[in-house]
């Protein structure tokens, strides 16, 4: 449900690897070169700009109903999709996941698109300020190569005590 749920943010990520030639699933080190956590962990990787992935491979405990796993936190804050948890990075945590979720980190301030064409929603997470562009196109055609989609900017910004959000028009057609 959660990846149905972020199409919005997929197709905008997608339509960036097309544009950029950027993967849309990332390893680590192509953020983080220097940090030789980031090729040590080979479990987990960026998902688009904005999401850290961490798969938990690790068996159910009978008891708890949870799996154990070890996760790093890149330089920087995320927060943790399902429990708005924020953690501090460089460092390494444990979790407890039950079945039903993975570990999702947001970046501080990042502003993820979500829902459909007919009900967009977006989730801005704790940030000074963040920013997002979200694509649109005909969803059927191969048009967008000739020109015809749109790009809508989106950012948000605290300010005295006052989170700002601002929601651009359509950059295209």
């Amino acid at each position: 449900r959660l990846r149905h749920e972020l199409v919005p943010y997929i197709y905008s990520a997608a339509r960036q690897c097309y544009d950029e030639g950027v993967p849309l699933c990332r390893p680590l080190y192509y953020e983080w070169p220097e940090s030789d956590e980031a090729y040590a962990r080979t479990d987990q990787y960026l998902f688009g700009d904005q999401l850290l992935v961490a798969p938990v491979a690790n068996p159910v405990s009978r008891s708890s109903g949870v799996a154990e796993s070890t996760v790093w936190i890149p330089p920087g804050e995320w927060t943790h999709w399902f429990t708005g948890r924020a953690y501090s990075g460089p460092a390494e945590v444990m979790l407890q996941t039950p079945l039903d979720e993975i570990p999702l980190f947001v970046r501080s301030g990042g502003i993820i698109a979500a829902g459909s064409a007919d009900s967009l929603v977006l989730h801005i997470f704790p940030g000074d300020s963040g920013e997002a562009r979200i694509y649109e196109d005909d969803n059927e055609s191969a048009e967008y190569q000739n020109g015809r989609c749109a790009w809508i900017p989106v950012s948000h910004m605290m300010k005295n005590g006052i989170q700002h959000i601002t929601i651009g028009p359509a950059e295209g057609s």
